[in-house]
């Protein structure tokens, strides 16, 4: 009775160790959570990824601007490019009428400011005719403006009865000549006629 006894002590202590080495204890909330290692080196190794950036594509076109003069000052003013019959001008995109007609069998493209009557920039192809015949039938058109050529051979007129000045330019194509004319009062000149001159210098032949 004794064996048995002390055999059963001996098995009740075993069992009691054994329940010891498995005991787990409860993490205290107040300390920081412990770091698993193996989420830290999978962080470690994870690469960033950067945010896309857009890029110009290449298609878009430039914004065009005009500058002129004006009193003494530069201004400068958005603008556009005007393709015509062969021809291309950057002209204002604000402010201006267009409009595209046959004038005794002539094509004129002209542009108009809304309120003066008295100003407009046109552009028209006189087939067959060469710069000095251009300039012929200009100065026999405009009858009521006395004309002077410039350095360049431009045409620049003044008519003193309608307070009015013009200014022609002329540029030899294949077959015929374009003709640029430029009308606007005189109370204008240094304004708007100074626009309208920084206009023409863009003009170019596209053929």
């Amino acid at each position: 009775m004794k064996k048995v006894t002390v055999f059963l002590l001996a098995l009740f202590s075993a069992l009691s160790l054994s329940a010891c080495g498995k005991e787990t204890t409860t993490p205290d909330p107040n300390l920081p959570p412990q770091e698993n290692p193996a989420e830290e080196t999978q962080q470690t190794e994870t690469l960033p990824t950067a945010e896309p950036t857009e890029t110009p594509s290449g298609n878009e076109e430039a914004a065009l601007t005009l500058t002129a003069s004006i009193e003494g000052q530069e201004e400068t003013r958005t603008a556009e490019l005007f393709t015509g019959e062969g021809y291309t001008m950057v002209v204002l995109d604000e402010g201006w009428w267009f409009e595209s007609e046959l004038e005794d069998g002539v094509q004129v493209d002209t542009w108009k400011r809304p309120g003066l009557e008295d100003l407009e920039m046109s552009v028209l192809y006189l087939a067959g005719s060469s710069v000095d015949d251009a300039k012929n039938i200009i100065e026999l058109d405009e009858d009521d403006y006395k004309f002077t050529a410039d350095e360049q051979g431009n045409l620049l007129g003044n008519d003193p009865m309608d307070m009015k000045e013009m200014n022609v330019r002329f540029f030899a194509a294949d077959g015929g000549t374009y003709v640029l004319r430029m009308e606007y009062p005189v109370t204008v000149a240094e304004g708007l006629g100074m626009w309208m001159n920084a206009m023409a210098d863009t003009f170019q032949l596209s053929k």
